[in-house]
C-alpha cells in the first residue's frame, strides 16, 4: 500500500486528484499485480460492483494484495504518472497476513452468567475450513467443545453458558486448520443473584435477603452512594443485616454479587432493589445483653468440674414471648440447647441459668457464646453475646520465700492486686528508707487520698508451698510502715487460704489506728524516711506444714494515711543459726537461704549495739567482714556475696557478747 498527502484539488473538477502516482507490484515470477480500484461510473451497477485490479488514477491511497505469496523477491514500482506540483513524498507499507485466528471476545475479565446468551467473536483470514469453539473452566487444564462445525465464513457464535459452570478460571478458544487463539486472560461464569428484597427494616437495621447462587460461598453487597454502587459488606450467607448507614426516611438502592473464593469467581451485580422510606415487619426482638460466667480469671485448683452459665436477655419486641429457644457453646464443644418456658413480657428482662453445667477445670482460655433463636425475630444481630474466662496454673513458691518488691514488675510474678471498686489499689512505691536502711521499694495503699470510705483492697501472694517445709517452725514475716490520724483509723489484716483462694480466714494479724502505726500522727502523706519508721511482723505458720497457702494483705480505707508493706518472707527454722539454744532461736534469721547471693539478715536485738559480721569459705578464709549498728528490737540488714563462687559459706555474727554461726548456701 502507498499513500501520499496530495495537494488540494479543485472541487469542481471531475477528478480532484492533483499529483497522480501509480503503484505496480511484480512477484518473483515477474507476474504483475495492479491495485484494487472501484468503478466510479455514475450508475448503480458500476457503483455496486466489486473492486478490480487496474491502474489507479483516482485515489491517493493504492493497495495491492497477493494471496498465497511465493518465496522470493518482490518489486514495488511507483511511477509519477502526473506530478504537476512536485516533488511528491509518499509512504509505502506492507503486511504479511497469516492463516492465524484472533479471538476478540471474550478477551478476559468479563463476567458471564449461567443461562444468559453471549456472542463470541473472532477474526480470521480466508473462508475455507470450519471453526471449532471450546472452553476451559480450570485455566486451560482441560477443554470442552461448544461447536465443531462453525462455517468458515462466520466470525461469531452465540453461546449460552450452562448451569454447571461456576468458575473464575474460564478461558475461551477458537481453532481451525491447526491455528487457534485463546482469550488473553481468565473470565468468570457464575450465576447472578435474584430475588433481592429487604424483608425487615426497623430503625437503623435492615435485613436483606436473596436467592442463593449455586456454588457461591460468599456475596458482596452494594449500596448506591453519591455516584456509584459502592460495596459495603461481604457475607457468607444469602442474607445480611445492615446496622449502619440506613434509616427509615431515605430511599436506598441495593445490589448483590456472587463469589466463589476457591476458584476466584466474581459474578455480575444483580438488578438493583429499591427500598422506599418506612418500616417493614417490625415484630419480635430478643436482645441478648450479656453472657454471665462464674469468673474471669481463676486457678485450676479452685475450679469445680461443673459450673453454671447464665445469660441476661430482654424482650424489646411487640408481644409477650413463650418457649424461647436458648443456646450456649464453650469454644468448639457441642452446642447446649434449652428452652425458656416464659412468659417474657414486653419490656421485661431476665437472667436465665442453664441447667446443663459447663466444665472449665482444664488450664486454658474459654470463649462462651450464648444466643436465642426465634424465627420471627426481626433483628438477629442482637441475639448473641460472648464472654471469656481463663483458668491458669498458680505460680508455686516453695519455702523459704522472699519478696522485696525490687523487681521491675508489680505485682510480682504470680501475685494479684484485687481492686474491687476500680479506684485506689495496692501499688509499688519508692521510699527513702527501708526497714534495713537505704532506699527501698515497697507495696502500698494510699488511704490518704482515697475518698471511698470503707473500701476494701487486697494484695494476694503467689501460692506458698510448704509441702517440703520439714523445719520445726515456719513463719510469715513482713515489714510494715504506717502513720495515722487520730480520727481516721485504717485497718490492715493478713488473711490465709488453704483451699486455693476459694475461702480466706483471718490470721493473728489485724491492726488499725495506733495499733498499726509505726510513726506518729501526720497530716500529710506518709512515706518512711528512717528505718525506725518500719516494724517487722511475724505470723506463725507451723501448723500449715505440708500444705499450699495463699496470703492476702487486706486494707480497709478510712482515709487515714498510706499503709506500706515490704520484705514479705516465709522463714524456716533451718535458716536459723547453728547450735543456738531453743529459747534464743528467734533472735537471728537469714533468708532466703539458699539464694543467688543476696540475703536478708533479721536480728532481734535486746539492746542497742554494734554487730560484727564475718563471711568465711570452707577453708576458713575471710572473704568479707563489716560492722553495723543495731537498735533495740527488730533489725533487717542486707548481705551481698553475688560476686563469690557457688557453694557453702559460713556467716559469723558477734553481737551482745554472743557469737553465732550460720551456714549460707549460694546457688
Amino acid at each position: 500500500m502507498i499513500y501520499w498527502n496530495d495537494k488540494e484539488g479543485n472541487p469542481g473538477n471531475s477528478v480532484v486528484l492533483v499529483n497522480n502516482l501509480n503503484m505496480r507490484v511484480f512477484d518473483p515470477s515477474a507476474n504483475l499485480y495492479n491495485p484494487w480500484v472501484l468503478d466510479n461510473s455514475a450508475n448503480v451497477a458500476a457503483l455496486s460492483s466489486p473492486a478490480t485490479r487496474q491502474k489507479d488514477n483516482l485515489n491517493n491511497v493504492e493497495q495491492v494484495t497477493i494471496d498465497s505469496a511465493a518465496a522470493g523477491n518482490y518489486v514495488v514500482n511507483v511511477k509519477g504518472f502526473s506530478v504537476p506540483f512536485g516533488p511528491q513524498k509518499y509512504v509505502i507499507v506492507y503486511d504479511y497476513i497469516t492463516d492465524t485466528i484472533t479471538l476478540t471476545y471474550p478477551m478476559g475479565g468479563e463476567h458471564f452468567a449461567n443461562g444468559d446468551q453471549e456472542r463470541i467473536r473472532w477474526d480470521a483470514f480466508d473462508q475455507t475450513g470450519n471453526f471449532t469453539l471450546s472452553y476451559s473452566t480450570d485455566a486451560g487444564g482441560t477443554w470442552n467443545n461448544i461447536a465443531t462445525n462453525i462455517p468458515g465464513n462466520q466470525r461469531y457464535y452465540d453461546w449460552t453458558p450452562p448451569s454447571n459452570i461456576n468458575s473464575g478460571q474460564v478461558l475461551m478458544q477458537v481453532s481451525r486448520n491447526g491455528f487457534a487463539d485463546t482469550s488473553d486472560a481468565l473470565f468468570t461464569v457464575i450465576g447472578v443473584p435474584t430475588g433481592l428484597v429487604c424483608d425487615t427494616a426497623c430503625g437503623d437495621v435492615f435485613h436483606l435477603y436473596w436467592n442463593p447462587v449455586a456454588n457461591a460461598d460468599s456475596y458482596i453487597v452494594y449500596m448506591l452512594g453519591p455516584k456509584y454502587m459502592d460495596s459495603i459488606a461481604t457475607t457468607s450467607t444469602n442474607d445480611i443485616y445492615l446496622t449502619s448507614g440506613v434509616n427509615m426516611t431515605d430511599t436506598f438502592y441495593f445490589a448483590v454479587t456472587a463469589l466463589n473464593s476457591l476458584n476466584g469467581a466474581k459474578g455480575r451485580r444483580s438488578i438493583a432493589y429499591m427500598k422506599l422510606p418506612g418500616e417493614i415487619n417490625c415484630l419480635d426482638d430478643i436482645y441478648n445483653a450479656e453472657t454471665i460466667l462464674p469468673f474471669e480469671l481463676n486457678y485450676n485448683c479452685a475450679v469445680s468440674s461443673t459450673l453454671p452459665v447464665r445469660v441476661k436477655i430482654f424482650n424489646i419486641g411487640a408481644r409477650n414471648l413463650y418457649g424461647i429457644p436458648i443456646y450456649y457453646q464453650v469454644n468448639a464443644n457441642p452446642v447446649v440447647s434449652e428452652v425458656i418456658p416464659g412468659p417474657l413480657n414486653i419490656g421485661d428482662s431476665m437472667i436465665y441459668t442453664f441447667n446443663t453445667l459447663a466444665n472449665f477445670s482444664s488450664i486454658g482460655n474459654y470463649t462462651v457464646k450464648t444466643w436465642s433463636s426465634i424465627y420471627s425475630d426481626v433483628n438477629k444481630l442482637n441475639d448473641t453475646s460472648m464472654n471469656n474466662l481463663t483458668v491458669i496454673l498458680p505460680v508455686n513458691l516453695p519455702a523459704p520465700v522472699a519478696e522485696t518488691f525490687e523487681g521491675p514488675v508489680f505485682p510480682p510474678n504470680g501475685w494479684k492486686v484485687l481492686d474491687y471498686d476500680t479506684s485506689v489499689k495496692w501499688q509499688k512505691t519508692f521510699c527513702l528508707s527501708g526497714a534495713n536502711g537505704g532506699n527501698t521499694h515497697a507495696a502500698y495503699i494510699d488511704h490518704f487520698n482515697y475518698g471511698n470510705i470503707g473500701a476494701i483492697d487486697e494484695m494476694e501472694t503467689a501460692q506458698l508451698d510448704l509441702s517440703n517445709a520439714s523445719a520445726d517452725s515456719v513463719f510469715l514475716t513482713f515489714d510494715v510502715a504506717y502513720a495515722y490520724s487520730l480520727n481516721e483509723m485504717d485497718t490492715l489484716s493478713v488473711l490465709l487460704s488453704t483451699d486455693c483462694t476459694q475461702s480466706y480466714q483471718q490470721t493473728s494479724f489485724k491492726k488499725w489506728g495506733a495499733g498499726l502505726a509505726t510513726a506518729g500522727a501526720m497530716t500529710n502523706v506518709f512515706s518512711p524516711t528512717l528505718p525506725s519508721q518500719w516494724r517487722n511482723e511475724r505470723i506463725d505458720l507451723t501448723a500449715y506444714q505440708g500444705q499450699k497457702l495463699f496470703v492476702r494483705f487486706k486494707g480497709v480505707n478510712n482515709q487515714g494515711n498510706t499503709v506500706l508493706v515490704d520484705n514479705v518472707n516465709i522463714q524456716l527454722k533451718d535458716a536459723w543459726p547453728l547450735g543456738i539454744p531453743a529459747d534464743e532461736v528467734q533472735y537471728t534469721a537469714v533468708y532466703p537461704n539458699p539464694s543467688s547471693g543476696l540475703y536478708t539478715l533479721s536480728l532481734l536485738a535486746k539492746e542497742s549495739d554494734i554487730a560484727q559480721f564475718t563471711v568465711m569459705n570452707l577453708s576458713g578464709q575471710v572473704i568479707r567482714s563489716f560492722e553495723h549498728p543495731v537498735q533495740y528490737g527488730q533489725n533487717n540488714l542486707s548481705l551481698d556475696i553475688t560476686d563469690e563462687a557457688k557453694g557453702m559459706y559460713f556467716l559469723e555474727i558477734n553481737m551482745s557478747g554472743k557469737k553465732q554461726i550460720i551456714k549460707l548456701i549460694k546457688e
